[in-house]
C-alpha cells in the first residue's frame, strides 16, 4: 500500500477520472455489458467502501458463486450502458442509482473472460457515488446469495492478497486475488477492475503484479 493515499470520497472524485477510459478494441462487434463501481462512505471524510455481490450457483453462470459488482447484459430497452448499470443494481442488490447516487463516468473497459476462454463481450465499468452516512438497505434477488461493503483499504492490504488456481487453455495457474475472509476470495476480472480503481487513486503503484496469473508453484 502507498503510504499517505487516502480513499475518501473527495479524494475519489478528484482522483480517480483523471485520464480518459481504454476501450476493447472492436467493441462494437461485441456483446456489450455493464457494472456499477458504487463507492460510499460512512461518513464525510471518512474511507470509502466499494459495493460488491456474491453471484448465486448456477450451472448455466460461468462466473458462478463468484464475488461482482452489480451488472449484467445491456437489454435492447436500455438507453445506453449506464442505464443497464442502473438496470441490473436495482434488479440485483434493490439501489437505485438512478434517484440515490452521483453518475462519475467510465473506467477502462475488458473483455469478457470465463472457464479460460475469450468471449465475444466487452465490459463497461461505470463509477457511482452515494451520499455519506450509513449504507442504504440492500435486497437481493435470486441470482444473488449476498451483496455488502468493503472498504478499499481493505482491498488494497497486502496481508489479504492470495491465489486461486484456475485452468487457462487446460493448463493450471495461479491468479492473484484478495481473501476476503467468510465472503470469499475476489479475484478474475472484477478483481481487475479493482486494482484500476486503487491505482488511479494512488492506493497501489503497479497494477500488473496484482492481477498477472503465473504457474503453480512446484
Amino acid at each position: 500500500m502507498k503510504a499517505g493515499s487516502r480513499t475518501t470520497i473527495s479524494a475519489i472524485l478528484e482522483r480517480l477520472l483523471v485520464r480518459s477510459p481504454r476501450a476493447v478494441p472492436d467493441a462494437a462487434s461485441m456483446r456489450r455489458s455493464a457494472v456499477a463501481v458504487v463507492f460510499q462512505a460512512p461518513a464525510e471524510g471518512a474511507e470509502a467502501a466499494l459495493l460488491f455481490m456474491r453471484r448465486a450457483r448456477h450451472e448455466l453462470d460461468p462466473w458462478s458463486g463468484q464475488i461482482s459488482f452489480p451488472g449484467g447484459r445491456k437489454d435492447p430497452g436500455d438507453a445506453d450502458l449506464r442505464a443497464t448499470a442502473c438496470r441490473e443494481t436495482l434488479e440485483e442488490v434493490g439501489l437505485n442509482l438512478d434517484q440515490e447516487s452521483r453518475h462519475l463516468g467510465l473506467l477502462d473497459e475488458l473483455q469478457a473472460r470465463a472457464r479460460s476462454n475469450i468471449l465475444p463481450m466487452a465490459i463497461q465499468p461505470i463509477a457511482f457515488t452515494l451520499p455519506s452516512g450509513a449504507p442504504p438497505q440492500l435486497t437481493t434477488n435470486e441470482e444473488v446469495d449476498e451483496a455488502f461493503w468493503v472498504p478499499l483499504q481493505e482491498l488494497a492490504d497486502p496481508k489479504l492478497r492470495t491465489w486461486v488456481v484456475a485452468e487457462r487453455a487446460t493448463t493450471p495457474m495461479r491468479f492473484p486475488g484478495v481473501d476476503l475472509g467468510p465472503k470469499g476470495v475476489l479475484w478474475g476480472l472484477t478483481w481487475m477492475m479493482v486494482v484500476e480503481v486503487l491505482h488511479r487513486l494512488g492506493v497501489v503503484e503497479q497494477i500488473q503484479p496484482l492481477v498477472s496469473p503465473t504457474a503453480p508453484e512446484a
